[in-house]
């Protein structure tokens, strides 16, 4: 297994490695940074010394951007395969199923 490694770090062009996974379902998984305006509040339950339950305030923000991964699966596609339309199911890298993404996604010009 040495020789093996030592012959690639002889090697003058760059050695890649790829693997390819292929479905026969229109299936598109991608990544992107996403901006909501929709207001994201965030509460925590609290308890006074009398036992009542409060609410205290976490978050409050008007607008969020996060990196975010997204699920797409095409609806409709062009017979030369330049243009697809499908439905997008998403949520938040840092915090996967906090927030939750329902959309359209257009492909446009795909090769």
């Amino acid at each position: 297994m040495d020789e093996f490694f030592r012959n690639i770090a002889n090697q003058e062009k760059p050695v890649s490695i790829e693997y390819f996974v292929q479905t026969d379902k229109p299936v598109i998984f991608h990544a992107g940074y996403s901006i909501s305006s929709l207001n994201d509040v965030d509460f925590e339950k609290v308890q006074t010394l009398l036992g009542n339950d409060v609410f205290n305030l976490i978050r409050d923000e008007e607008t969020s951007q996060e990196m975010s991964i997204f699920l797409t699966y095409e609806l409709l596609k062009s017979n030369d395969n330049q243009w697809s339309l499908g439905a997008t199911l998403g949520t938040d890298v840092r915090l996967p199923g906090d927030k939750i993404y329902l959309g359209l996604s257009g492909k446009l010009f795909s090769s």
